[in-house]
């Protein structure tokens, strides 16, 4: 059988190094070596893949009834599979397209891991991309490959476009990725549908990136643990709600602001509010459901908390509901009567003295 000399001869003094035993090696003289057999081990990885390469460009493997040369390395020298296929994409990417990178693992500057990662760089590069800047792409990651170890090497690959051809990549990117937000711009939508039993209500949104960067922005910002006052450290310290409890409270306190700022335009000289419908005995007697202006049925208790910061309207109505006088609008409570009362429930008794002559259904 035909031999390489120099290939025999290279193993016999890797056996006779061996058989010396690393022992025998100063620590500075270790340190030299571990640098010279690394680089070794690629050059012998680079003789491999160049032999690889030859026996698939020759087609030996179908000659000795093997049908691929991946094949053909399992079963005549024990490779595993996934080996066999890392090694001859790798050989014969090398060999006919990044002739700098084989001469690069050929002298030990690159291992075969990072030659791997290179050729998979290459390979990923759109299809765009100018073949002038090819040579440059491996050029830079042969230097790079200097610094980093594959994983990170690998990382910088996947940014390769952007920095061999940065203006093709933002043609490249920009066009899918604005295609996709004018999608999302134009499917926003928001709907606000009470429940049937009344007692609340649902909202879906699809926001588009403005819109969901926006509220994410302010729901973090709204729901985040703060400086508590001394004065409100012991509330504060029983607060039970989960997360989604506090994005709820943060936005309908915005909305809430909102109204009562009195920047909402108003529609046929009125300003958006909230509108409840109520029976006096409601404020007076705690007796009675108010209702929405949807016609959701409100409790009594929600009721009167709702008053507290009313505009109320005394409206007279009939025995079926008709209105029969409508009065001015006014407050429930005002100046130094409403900094008085120490909570709601107190405002309520307070307000109870104040309506309980009205006759008929308040609207407020």
């Amino acid at each position: 059988m035909e031999s390489v000399d120099e290939v025999v001869t290279a193993r016999r003094l890797v056996g006779d190094r061996l058989a010396a035993g690393s022992w025998t090696r100063t620590d500075s003289a270790l340190v030299v070596a571990m640098a010279d057999i690394t680089a070794l081990r690629a050059q012998v990885d680079a003789l491999l893949l160049d032999a690889i390469a030859e026996v698939d460009a020759r087609g030996l493997a179908n000659r000795r009834g093997c049908s691929s040369t991946r094949a053909w390395l399992r079963s005549a020298h024990r490779i595993a599979p996934y080996e066999t296929a890392k090694l001859v994409s790798t050989a014969k990417a090398l060999c006919s397209e990044l002739p700098a990178a084989a001469g690069a693992l050929g002298t030990g500057a690159v291992s075969l891991a990072q030659a791997e990662v290179i050729v998979n760089a290459i390979g990923d590069l759109p299809a765009q991309t100018p073949v002038a800047c090819k040579p440059q792409a491996e050029a830079t990651m042969i230097e790079v490959a200097a610094t980093f170890d594959p994983m990170i090497l690998a990382w910088i690959g996947r940014r390769l476009a952007e920095i061999v051809d940065p203006e093709g990549v933002q043609d490249r990117d920009e066009k899918p990725i604005l295609d996709k937000e004018q999608d999302a711009h134009r499917d926003r939508t928001l709907s606000l549908s009470p429940d049937t039993n009344g007692a609340d209500g649902t909202l879906r949104a699809r926001l588009d990136a403005i819109g969901y960067a926006t509220l994410a922005a302010y729901l973090q910002a709204a729901t985040a643990p703060g400086l508590i006052p001394d004065s409100a450290a012991q509330a504060a310290s029983a607060d039970t709600r989960n997360i989604g409890q506090r994005r709820h409270d943060a936005l309908v306190e915005a909305v809430r602001q909102m109204l009562t700022g009195g920047g909402l335009p108003s529609s046929g000289g009125v300003k958006p509010r909230i509108v409840v419908t109520l029976p006096a005995t409601c404020l007076g007697n705690r007796t009675g459901a108010g209702r929405l202006a949807d016609g959701t049925q409100i409790s009594p208790t929600l009721a009167r908390l709702l008053a507290c910061d009313a505009d109320l309207v005394p409206v007279t109505v009939d025995i079926d509901g008709n209105p029969l006088d409508v009065g001015r609008t006014r407050r429930l409570f005002t100046g130094p009567v409403r900094t008085a009362l120490g909570d709601s429930e107190r405002a309520s008794q307070r307000g109870t003295s104040e309506e309980r002559s009205e006759r008929g259904d308040k609207h407020c």
